[in-house]
């Protein structure tokens, strides 16, 4: 075997084990994240909705709350300012540090 090929055997496997480790830690990142709990609460209602899902749409969070379909869904938001209002095909990213509020009132009522 040359010097040449060698080294060509080395730099191959050298990017081989650099792709595998790669590859393993974002599969460890993506199975971290996928088994983190988020929690959320429909109109202050027991239980504690839970969910692996990172994201959740509106129509869920209607059906999962039993929620009236003519009512608007609200995400309360920390802090001063108007809650976010949540359509059916909107997706909410939901937080892993605190449970998320949502409620539900009729349109054109004050919300908060």
């Amino acid at each position: 075997m040359v010097l040449s090929d060698l080294i060509g055997a080395a730099q191959n496997l050298y990017i081989h084990t650099k792709i595998r480790y790669v590859m393993k830690t974002e599969e460890k990142e993506h199975h971290h994240e996928h088994h983190h709990v988020y929690e959320f609460t429909v109109d202050h209602k027991e239980p504690v909705h839970k969910t692996h899902d990172h994201h959740i749409s509106g129509a869920e969070i209607r059906k999962v709350g039993k929620v009236h379909p003519d009512y608007n869904i609200y995400l309360k938001e920390k802090g001063p300012g108007d809650d976010r209002l949540i359509e059916d095909h909107d997706k909410v990213e939901l937080c892993k540090d605190h449970i998320d509020h949502f409620y539900s009132c009729k349109p054109n009522t004050n919300n908060g």
